[in-house]
């Protein structure tokens, strides 16, 4: 069904283009919102629901998406993965999705509608904020801007609560190259 997990080769898909080699600049939305890899050898760019992916070296666009709903992309450390979460919406404020573009094999993850709970972070558009692992490829570390920190990680995109203080609010962190989390 159309809530399942599936992935998917982007390969197929009608909607993106190689070729489109500019930052969109609709000035409704305002300025992308851009991640650099820890390397800097490539960033994202969304734009409400459009997603780019650039080579930073080549100075070239590799990728174009767009999505349904408004969305956030977080490259891992060196760009073999992109987390891209989308603020679905539907049965409740924080329902969203998450996918997995594996730029090596051209696919694409996607999760079934994910709902906040115990096990799951809150995902919606303007409480989410990932960082990637500086130890490990394809996967991240994410705060709801509750008192959680979450690892997201795998080709399933599996998540791990890693860290909770009750009472408090996790909005500034940052790691050491050996992935340690500080908060600030």
């Amino acid at each position: 069904t159309i809530n399942d997990p599936v992935t998917l080769p982007l390969s197929d898909s009608t909607r993106f283009s190689l070729q489109l080699n500019d930052i969109s600049e609709d000035a409704r939305m305002g300025w992308p919102e851009i991640r650099f890899t820890n390397n800097r050898s490539l960033f994202t760019a969304t734009n409400e629901n459009q997603l780019q992916v650039w080579n930073a070296r080549l100075r070239k666009k590799i990728l174009q998406r767009n999505f349904s709903k408004a969305i956030k992309a977080f490259p891992d450390r060196n760009g073999s993965s992109i987390l891209v979460i989308e603020d679905n919406g539907q049965q409740s404020y924080s329902e969203y999705r998450m996918y997995r573009i594996a730029l090596a094999d051209n696919t694409l993850f996607s999760s079934a509608p994910i709902i906040e709970s115990d096990t799951t972070m809150n995902g919606s558009f303007n409480r989410c904020d990932c960082k990637p692992d500086p130890v490990a490829d394809n996967s991240w570390t994410c705060s709801d801007r509750s008192g959680r920190l979450w690892t997201i990680s795998g080709p399933q995109l599996r998540q791990e609560k890693i860290l909770t203080i009750p009472d408090r609010s996790v909005d500034y962190w940052q790691q050491d190259a050996t992935g340690n989390s500080w908060l600030l």
